[in-house]
């Protein structure tokens, strides 16, 4: 017998098609976030990786509102290499109204198809502005593809 969970969303299509008629963008803010320069010297003809890695939760507010957190982490390196030149880590919170409760089974599907859509531009720009802070020239990350 398999014992791995199933990976299918346990709400129908059609069901959070319903629910997400129901939700509306409040606001975006930045919760947190932390930069950091870790090489004294970084050779800017050289090719770099840019590894991203994110995470979500959720919490139900007052009545009808609920709180989302968005992480993501960003880390460059020189490509083909392990040390890391910098670091960056940003966590937005959106506010949203939502006419039925977010539940577990619907921020799963939440998180996988629409929270990136609304947050990626966030922190695109965020990353560009705090890379040109740092004195590189700037990072265009890639777009969202989920499907």
């Amino acid at each position: 017998m398999d014992d791995k969970k199933d990976a299918r969303p346990k709400v129908s299509p059609k069901e959070y098609r319903e629910f997400i008629k129901g939700v509306e963008l409040l606001g975006v803010i930045v919760k947190e976030s932390q930069s950091r320069r870790l090489a004294d010297k970084i050779d800017i003809s050289r090719r770099v990786d840019l590894n991203t890695s994110e995470g979500a939760e959720f919490r139900m507010g007052d009545g009808n509102t609920c709180f989302v957190q968005h992480h993501y982490d960003l880390s460059m390196s020189y490509m083909g290499e392990q040390d890391r030149l910098l670091d960056v880590h940003c966590t937005f919170e959106l506010g949203l109204r939502v006419a039925k409760p977010m539940t577990k089974d619907y921020f799963e599907v939440f998180a996988q198809v629409n929270l990136p859509v609304n947050t990626w531009p966030y922190f695109r720009e965020f990353v560009h502005s705090t890379i040109s802070r740092m004195g590189l020239p700037p990072v265009v990350l890639p777009l969202v593809k989920r499907g």
